[in-house]
Parts: structure tokens; C-alpha cells; sequence
């Protein structure tokens, strides 16, 4: 009863057993999916965190009912419990002390046993409303659950409805400039945040959000973080220093909000195992590296330096920044960058993202049915045996 309250009615998504049985059923969930193609398999991830629901609703009910078939069973005494057929007192086998519990908890009525004396018919009666409690409790869980996954997919629907048909999450900016003057930029990062903000306390509040995967791969959570990581890093590090749209209030708190969903995530569901380390490059070859644009650079400046033109493009902002003021940007994108990229891939890792499969591969179930390559063979004599004849 401790969890149920915890998962449905503490605000800070708190539980003692929920968020590991969530864990549990996805690792096996997953590694079952593994044995389909991988469409089928996309799918089956999807319904995941849907039967997460249903799953936990029947072991918080069986949880219950065993303990209360614990209590008929072991703690009472013949007089406490009377047959109503034979109207005798006895003792009740463990079968019927389960019985009396289920139908006390779903309050359809009693079995041929019934209590006989106050305390137990206190027993059950307090059953049959903590069952009635449990019910509404679980009808009011999942409609939060469904509200959180609904504002999800409006936040989501919002983010790629303006982005281009190119998949570039920094084209969108191009709606909000006009030769290099930002132009209603400040209201769609003020959404953005809101909607981040919103995802982050649904995600803080309830855990199975956490698995929620949508049907199409790129409205899950690991693309929707990039999408705004790109917008985040192409806005702060992109444009030159004095440019004003650097100096957004909105686009700090987008930043900070993200910056916070990560580092809750990474606590309470998904820690990074692998971390990028690398060291920035110093001033020197920084400078070389821009100028020469044909040496072998480092693969994250070339990122940089792409996102940095992508931005310009997208926005019709020049850059004015000499190199000194380009490497300073460089210093402060690469940190929160490859913070994001570690983050994303060990999402995309937890939630079955990154599995490459060969295109066109069968199931293992497909190539079981299928059975052996080298069909049985017909009988033919040899010439030793043609000769003997």
C-alpha cells in the first residue's frame, strides 16, 4: 500500500518497488523484442510502456490479496471464520482463506466462509474499501500518466512541426530571422522552455514516462534532447558575440532547463557509463585548423564549425568574430556538447535505439520455422553397388 501511495500520489515520483519493476519488465520486454524483425520489433518496444500500467496495477492487487489471505489464513481461529453451507467453524484451508481475500478486495460478496466475529468482519470490510480505494487511486494514476504522455506529444508535435523537411532542428531558425534581425524568436523559445519544463516534471513525476517511445523514432525523447541541443548550442555559439539574440533571457533558461532534465535523468533512470574525453585544441592549431579547411582537424571542431555555418545560413548572420573570439566560443560549445552526445547515447542505448540490424534480416523465429538449409536428399545407388547387381 506504501507504493501505491507513493507512485500515485507523492508528488516527487517516489516509490519503493515501482520504478525497479518498470526497470525489470523493460529488460525483459527488450531482450524479447529481440527476436523479431525490426519493424515488429519497433513496435513491440512501443507497447512497452503501455503494459507497464496493467502490470503494476495486478501486482499491487496480488501484493494485497496475498497479505490478507496471510492474515484469514494464519491469525484466525476456529470461531473466527463459519462455513455458511455447513455452519460449522473451522479452520480455513489456504485455497478458501485466498478466496474470501479476493472477493473482499473486489467486493462482489463472500464465499461459504464468512467472518464470525467482530474484529473480522472489520478485516473484511477494511479490504473491501481498501480495494474500492486502490481503484480509484489506479483510475486517477493513469490519467496523469495519459496526460503526461499527451503533453509530451504536443511539446514534440510543436518542436518537429517547425522544423524543415532537411531534419536540421537549426534551419527552424529561419522563421525568426529576418536578414540577420531576430523576429518573434523570443515567444517559440519561451514555448520551447515551457514545454521542456513540463516534459522534465512528467518525466520527474512519473517514471514510466521515461519509456514512453512514440511509433515514429524521431519524436523520442533522444532526438527530441538533439533537436534542442542544436538549437540551444547553434543560438549560444553560433552567432557572433554581440549579436542580441545571444543575450536572450529565454534562451538561458531553455538552456538551464535542459542542462537540469539531463542531469535529473542521469541520476534517477539512465547513468553514462562511457564518457567522451577530449582535450580542446589549443589556440594555435585552432587557428591552423580554420584556416587551412582541407587539414585533417579534429572531428569535433569540424562540428562546430559546420554548426557555426549552418546557423549563419539558417539566420543571414555574419560572422564577425576574429579567431580569438572564435576559439573562445569553441571553448565554451565543447563541454556542454559532448556532455549531450554522452547523454544522448546512453538514452538511445537503454531504450533499444542504437541496435543496427541488417536491413532485410529475418526473425529468429522466422529462421527456426524455416528450418534447415539442406533439405532431405533422395537415395541413389553408387556404381559399386549398380556393378554387385
Amino acid at each position: 500500500m506504501l507504493d501505491i501511495f507513493l507512485t500515485v500520489l507523492d508528488a516527487n515520483g517516489l516509490s519503493m518497488i515501482s520504478s525497479r519493476i518498470y526497470r525489470g519488465f523493460w529488460w525483459v520486454w527488450r531482450h524479447f523484442s529481440l527476436l523479431l524483425p525490426p519493424i515488429a520489433r519497433h513496435q513491440m518496444l512501443a507497447l512497452g510502456a503501455p503494459l507497464m500500467i496493467p502490470v503494476m496495477i495486478f501486482i499491487w492487487l496480488i501484493g494485497i490479496v496475498v497479505g490478507f489471505t496471510l492474515i484469514y489464513y494464519g491469525g484466525l481461529l476456529p470461531g473466527n471464520l463459519s462455513h455458511v453451507v455447513s455452519g460449522e467453524h473451522s479452520r480455513p484451508e489456504l485455497p478458501d482463506a485466498f478466496r474470501l481475500s479476493v472477493v473482499s478486495i473486489s467486493t462482489i460478496g463472500f464465499v461459504e466462509i464468512s467472518p464470525s466475529n467482530m474484529p473480522y468482519s472489520l478485516t473484511v470490510a477494511f479490504e473491501a474499501i481498501l480495494g474500492n480505494l486502490i481503484l480509484t487511486l489506479v483510475l486517477t494514476y493513469f490519467l496523469s500518466v495519459h496526460g503526461a504522455v499527451l503533453s509530451y506529444n504536443v511539446f514534440v508535435a510543436y518542436l518537429r512541426a517547425r522544423i524543415p523537411r532537411s531534419g536540421e532542428p537549426i534551419d527552424a531558425l529561419k522563421r525568426h530571422f529576418d536578414k540577420g534581425e531576430a523576429r518573434e524568436l523570443e515567444p517559440w523559445l519561451d514555448r520551447l522552455d515551457s514545454g521542456l519544463s513540463a516534459l522534465h516534471e512528467g518525466l520527474r513525476r512519473y517514471p514510466i514516462l521515461y519509456y514512453f517511445r512514440p511509433l515514429h523514432i524521431e519524436r523520442g525523447l533522444p532526438d527530441t534532447l538533439s533537436a534542442l541541443r542544436r538549437v540551444v548550442t547553434g543560438l549560444n555559439w553560433g552567432l557572433p558575440g554581440d549579436h542580441p539574440a545571444r543575450r536572450s533571457a529565454n534562451l538561458g533558461a531553455l538552456e538551464a532547463t535542459l542542462e537540469d532534465l539531463i542531469e535529473d535523468l542521469q541520476d534517477r533512470y539512465v547513468p553514462i557509463h562511457r564518457r567522451t574525453v577530449i582535450a580542446p585544441m589549443s589556440a594555435r592549431a585552432f587557428a591552423t585548423a580554420c584556416a587551412s579547411r582541407r587539414a585533417l582537424r579534429d572531428p569535433w571542431l569540424d562540428e562546430f564549425l559546420a554548426e557555426c555555418r549552418a546557423v549563419q545560413i539558417a539566420t543571414g548572420v555574419e560572422d564577425t568574430d576574429d579567431v580569438e573570439q572564435l576559439y573562445d566560443r569553441y571553448l565554451s560549445w565543447l563541454p556542454i556538447t559532448l556532455r549531450l552526445h554522452d547523454f544522448k547515447r546512453a538514452v538511445r542505448d537503454d531504450l533499444g535505439y542504437s541496435e543496427r540490424v541488417r536491413p532485410g534480416r529475418r526473425s529468429v523465429w522466422a529462421v527456426l520455422a524455416s528450418g534447415p538449409r539442406e533439405r532431405p536428399q533422395s537415395l541413389q545407388s553408387t556404381s559399386s553397388e549398380s556393378a554387385e547387381q
